[in-house]
C-alpha cells in the first residue's frame, strides 16, 4: 500500500512540476474521495456489495489519511490557493466523507487550504472564464450530466465561456463534446482488476494520474498524464 502511495505522490508532483515550467499556478483543485477506499467500514460498498480488502478498515483509514496529509503539504508548496474538493464514490460514500472532514480539521489553521466537505454528488467550481463539474460517474450518464449542468449552475453559468465535466468510476478514459460542454471520464489510479473489470472488458486499461491545466481566460490548454 505504501509503495502505491509513494508512486501516486511522485507522479502528481511530476505533473505539477511540468505545469509550472511554463505557467504560474494560481490555484490547484485537488479532487479526493471517489472510491479512494475500496469499501465502507462494513467491508462492503455503500450499497452493500461485499469487497475483498488487503488490510483492516482501521489501518486503511489511518494510512490513507496520512497519505493525503503528505499530498496536501506537497501541493501547498506549489500554490498559494489549494482547493480540496470531496467527491462521493459508490464504494465509500460515508468513509470518504469521514476522511475529508478529518483532513479539514487537521488543516484548519492553514488559510491557503480550503476544503469542500459537502456530501453532494455533483460539485461545481469556477476559475476565471471556466466552470467545472466534478462527479463520480457511477449513477448518471454523461449526456444527463451535461444537460443538468447549466440548470444546477444557472446563477453563475452566464459568467463563463468554458465548461468542463470530470468523472471517474469506469476505470478507462472517455472524452465527449456536448455542444461546447466538454466531458472527461478519467482512468482509475489502481491497476487492480476485479471480476467486474473482466466482465466489462476493462482488463487492459492502464492506471494513470491525470492533471488538467486551466488558463484563467482560455480554459483548458493542456492535459498531463503519468502512468502508474
Amino acid at each position: 500500500m505504501h509503495d502505491r502511495f509513494d508512486n501516486i505522490y511522485n507522479k502528481v508532483e511530476v505533473i505539477v512540476n511540468q505545469a509550472q515550467l511554463s505557467n504560474y499556478i494560481e490555484t490547484i483543485f485537488y479532487v479526493i474521495g471517489s472510491d479512494e477506499f475500496n469499501s465502507e467500514f462494513t467491508g462492503t460498498t455503500t450499497k452493500g456489495t461485499p469487497q475483498q480488502n488487503v488490510d483492516t478498515y482501521h489501518n486503511s483509514f489511518e494510512n490513507i489519511c496520512e497519505h493525503e496529509i503528505k499530498m496536501i503539504i506537497m501541493l501547498l508548496q506549489k500554490t498559494d490557493d489549494l482547493q480540496v474538493v470531496y467527491v462521493a464514490g459508490n464504494h465509500d460514500e460515508f468513509v470518504g466523507w469521514h476522511m475529508i472532514t478529518w483532513l479539514a480539521a487537521y488543516f484548519k489553521d492553514v488559510s491557503r487550504a480550503k476544503f469542500d466537505c459537502s456530501p453532494k454528488y455533483r460539485k461545481y467550481v469556477s476559475y476565471g472564464e471556466t466552470a467545472m463539474m466534478f462527479n463520480h460517474g457511477d449513477a448518471m450518464k454523461p449526456a444527463k450530466l451535461a444537460s443538468i449542468f447549466p440548470i444546477e449552475y444557472r446563477k453563475k453559468w452566464s459568467a463563463h465561456q468554458n465548461f468542463y465535466i470530470f468523472t471517474g468510476d469506469k476505470h478507462h478514459e472517455i472524452s465527449i463534446d456536448f455542444g461546447g460542454i466538454k466531458f472527461y471520464q478519467i482512468p482509475a489510479f489502481s491497476n487492480a482488476k476485479s471480476s467486474w473489470d473482466e466482465k466489462n472488458g476493462y482488463t487492459t486499461s492502464k492506471a494513470e494520474v491525470t492533471g488538467f491545466l486551466i488558463d484563467y481566460e482560455e480554459g483548458m490548454t493542456n492535459i498531463f498524464k503519468q502512468y502508474l
